[in-house]
């Protein structure tokens, strides 16, 4: 981990962490690893799910969700989108209602139209944590109202970096939305249509408004857990996530600026001293092919060039090409060539591979002969 100034020390929450997006690397931690409930920031889970859902097509944005009593039986005094019994909901709007404003309610009616009940929704958000290695992360129900629900600072962080790369669209579909405009004429019974009162209700998220560059993520509070928040913001080409759980605050108003000042705080540390880079590749000479049916393949990069590195060291980070000058078909997709090796202040710090981009058969048995004989003299 990075040296850390003091003025990002001085937090209220119980645990904090700030990490880059580029590669995940932890730029400031405070007891990471302390088991905390998550509050509201359960339903970033929630929405995950939903959008394997949509990507798997079992369900789709325009679907209508009828809302039955189970889905608004809500604690009084609850966050809520609010629903209503009989109304007709998109699964868009459910998902808005969950992002923007914290509906509980809307978070149990997604849940329940997805798998059929909210103990079968638990099972796979249970599962999902366990396919994504964290071992502490559980949940009981999807809306984040019970504090038997558990997250890490640190595995928690790494999730909301994970979601925003499988689901990029998230940003401005949903957390980056400032207000939510519900019920529509549209969502109410036929003989209720004329009835409408719309809601006009804020994103809890106040640094959306206060903090350049910050598009996300969620907030949450119950009182076993205290103020939760997870940020992401963008400068330039540098994305960082911060996630602090267990704040404290005089009422919740007070509670909510105290947790909005601790994110501020850690994006501001890292933004000061830190930077993403995107180093220039030049073109990439290809590697020989040995009885193939191709007689050369250039390698791409296996993932992402951008790399986050303290912004005092950012002139002196070079990359040097490692690479095989010769491979053997049959060759896969994605297999490995070679490497791109980072270097700052001459220390490697990183390895990026390099890979085949498309898939390159074995040649017929004349040309794999005739290479043969050439492999020897080269040799």
């Amino acid at each position: 981990m990075f040296a850390v100034r003091a003025e990002a020390a001085n937090l209220n929450a119980r645990s904090a962490i700030l990490i880059d997006f580029a590669n995940g690397e932890a730029l400031y931690e405070k007891n990471p690893d302390m088991p905390i409930q998550p509050a509201s920031l359960t339903k970033m889970m929630t929405l995950h799910l939903a959008y394997k859902a949509l990507d798997a097509g079992t369900i789709h944005r325009d679907d209508y969700v009828t809302i039955t009593r189970e889905m608004c039986a809500m604690p009084p005094g609850s966050s809520l989108m609010p629903l209503a019994v009989g109304e007709r909901v998109t699964v868009k709007q459910l998902m808005l209602g969950m992002a923007v404003v914290s509906g509980n309610d809307s978070a149990y009616a997604l849940a329940i139209y997805i798998a059929g009940s909210v103990k079968a929704f638990a099972a796979m958000m249970n599962a999902e944590a366990a396919s994504m290695g964290y071992k502490v992360m559980h949940f009981v129900e999807p809306s984040g109202i019970s504090e038997k629900n558990m997250v890490t600072a640190r595995e928690y962080a790494d999730f909301c970096r994970r979601y925003l790369i499988m689901h990029p669209e998230s940003i401005d579909e949903l957390h980056s939305v400032r207000q939510l405009d519900f019920p529509l004429p549209v969502n109410l019974p036929l003989d209720k249509s004329g009835q409408v009162r719309t809601l006009h209700q804020l994103n809890r998220n106040m640094l959306l408004w206060d903090y350049e560059g910050c598009d996300g993520l969620k907030t949450g509070y119950i009182v076993e857990s205290g103020y939760n928040i997870a940020l992401t913001a963008k400068r330039g080409d540098t994305r960082l996530i911060a996630v602090t759980l267990g704040g404290t605050g005089h009422g919740y108003y007070g509670g909510y600026a105290t947790r909005a000042r601790d994110g501020q705080i850690l994006l501001d540390y890292g933004f000061a001293n830190y930077v993403t880079v995107k180093p220039e590749i030049t073109r990439m000479t290809p590697v020989r092919v040995w009885k193939g049916t191709l007689d050369e393949i250039v390698p791409v990069p296996g993932e992402s060039l951008d790399y986050t590195l303290e912004r005092n060291k950012a002139d002196s980070l070079t990359v040097r090409v490692e690479k095989s000058p010769s491979v053997i078909a049959p060759i896969r997709q994605g297999e490995k060539l070679g490497s791109l090796v980072y270097s700052v202040g001459g220390v490697d710090v990183r390895t990026v591979p390099l890979v085949a981009q498309f898939p390159v058969g074995q040649a017929g048995f004349f040309k794999r002969l005739w290479h043969s004989v050439l492999m020897i003299f080269q040799s």
